[in-house]
């Protein structure tokens, strides 16, 4: 329990620095002298540093011994988000937050093999449930507490208090994870790249990378567009507390259907996302579109254990690797909603436009679904005319 509760800091810790972007960007373009919609960027750059430099990150500390390993990440967490909250430009906020996300994903994957390897038998999955709760944790409480800081205190102080989180989880894990003998040795990774040749593998972290665009891109943008819809400042962090329990409560049943039908439920999800940006763009300017803000985090997360369950189905021999990748097809998706986003929102575009287009990554998943399906199934096999012989 000790080493949960430490790891499980360090989680909502780093989770909370990645989601509470959405509640300070008004902040960070005026402190910054640039539109929101270039402020986007900062949620780029974070997700650019999670798939490129999360890899590298990770192959160089394959060797380096557990405790140590993570220490050092949370070291870098820290440092990281004290750095953001002191950069004096954009640019230097930009490459803070790369650096930052480039130990995000090796320390989530040093932290689900510590309690996997010290998980008793038949309990690994549970293990790694708990500390799935400190990710929610950190969506549903540390984004809009970070934004209420923000709005409060200025986004700058919004990142010391990620900075200390990411400080005191350092230190629980200090005092809480033993040193390990000997970690799993860097050849696993290896064999597992045979993994890439897979199509099925390849389908889907296509589908996670299209799908998720338009959900992030709504999340990144909450707060100009809950602020076209009517919504003053200070109610941001409850919208964001609606969007987390809202996500938090799409994510569980998702889990459920998942194991039943995963891909008649993952189609219904993306079917509603597309429906969901459609009624987003007629209602943009009315209170309405706070309830789509919130309904789009509940599908948008309903839809993540759909897309687990087909990665590991596709990858069943070497799991792992892909797990990582479809994390990282994620992180691709944020920067692109990043980048769309903000050019749609710095153009003479009406704010409509950007739930419109939501919708659009969501029916190219449809469609990149259902052809997977048919491929998979094969052709349907044809009944014989009337009046062929046997």
């Amino acid at each position: 329990m000790r080493r949960f509760v430490a790891l499980g800091a360090c989680i909502f810790a780093i989770t909370s620095g990645e989601f509470v972007v959405a509640g300070v960007l008004p902040q960070i373009a005026g402190d910054t002298g640039v539109t929101e919609g270039r402020a986007g960027l900062v949620v780029t750059a974070y997700a650019a540093g999670m798939v490129l430099g999360g890899p590298l990150v990770s192959a160089l500390t394959a060797h380096v011994e557990r405790r140590r390993c993570l220490l050092a990440l949370m070291l870098v967490a820290t440092l990281g988000n004290l750095a953001s909250a002191a950069a004096p430009s954009l640019t230097l906020l930009l490459a803070c937050r790369a650096a930052t996300a480039s130990v995000t994903s090796t320390f989530f994957a040093r932290a689900v093999v510590t309690v996997v390897s010290e998980a008793e038998p038949g309990r690994a999955g549970a293990a790694t449930a708990r500390l799935a709760v400190a990710m929610n944790l950190g969506l549903v409480l540390g984004s809009p507490l970070g934004a209420f800081a923000g709005h409060q205190l200025g986004w700058r102080a919004t990142f010391v208090g990620v900075g200390l989180g990411c400080l005191v989880g350092l230190a629980l894990v200090a005092a809480a994870v033993a040193p390990a003998a000997v970690d799993a040795p860097a050849r696993t990774i290896v064999r597992e790249l045979a993994v890439l040749r897979s199509e099925a593998v390849a389908v889907v972290l296509l589908l996670t990378t299209v799908a998720n665009i338009g959900v992030v891109l709504l999340f990144t943008f909450a707060a100009p567009l809950s602020r076209s819809a009517g919504l003053d400042a200070w109610a941001l962090p409850w919208l964001l507390v609606l969007y987390g329990v809202a996500a938090t409560g799409g994510s569980a049943i998702g889990g459920i259907w998942a194991d039943r039908s995963p891909d008649k439920f993952l189609a219904t999800c993306l079917a509603a996302l597309a429906a969901i940006g459609g009624v987003g763009g007629l209602v943009a300017e009315s209170w309405s579109a706070v309830v789509v803000l919130v309904v789009s985090g509940a599908m948008g997360f309903a839809i993540v254990p759909g897309l687990q369950v087909r990665t590991v189905q596709a990858a069943s021999t070497a799991p792992t690797l892909a797990v990582a990748l479809n994390a990282s097809g994620y992180q691709a998706a944020a920067a692109v909603a990043g980048l769309f986003g903000g050019a749609l929102l710095d153009s003479p575009a009406p704010v409509s436009t950007v739930y419109l287009a939501s919708a659009v990554p969501a029916l190219v998943a449809l469609a990149i679904l259902a052809a997977s399906v048919r491929r998979t199934r094969g052709p349907r096999p044809t009944s014989p005319r009337a009046g062929d012989s046997g």
